[in-house]
C-alpha cells in the first residue's frame, strides 16, 4: 500500500474546519483519506461550504472522519438545508 500527503491547507479555516488529506493506493484504486474537525463555536454553513470545496473532484473515492461537533438533538435551520441538499 503506497500514500502520497494531500496539501488542503488552502480550505483550514481557524474555527471553521480544519483539514488533513492523505490519498492511499489499495489495490488498483486510489482513495483520499480525509480527517476533519470542526470547533463548537464555527459555523456550520462555512464548514459545509469548505468541506464541500475540498472534496469536489469527481471520480474520485473518499474516506472521511473526525469531529464535526454536531449536536443533532437541537432544532436548528441548517437541518432542513443539510437534510435536502
Amino acid at each position: 500500500m503506497c500514500h502520497n500527503y494531500t496539501d488542503v491547507s488552502h480550505y483550514c479555516e481557524e474555527k471553521n474546519i480544519e483539514i488533513s488529506a492523505v490519498q492511499v493506493e489499495v489495490r488498483v484504486s486510489h482513495v483520499h483519506k480525509i480527517c476533519v474537525y470542526r470547533s463548537t463555536s464555527g459555523n456550520f454553513s462555512q464548514f459545509v461550504r469548505l468541506l464541500d470545496l475540498t472534496l469536489y473532484h469527481p471520480k474520485t473515492d473518499f474516506l472521511i472522519h473526525g469531529n464535526i461537533n454536531v449536536d443533532y438533538l437541537l432544532d436548528a435551520d441548517w437541518k432542513n438545508t443539510f437534510h435536502h441538499s
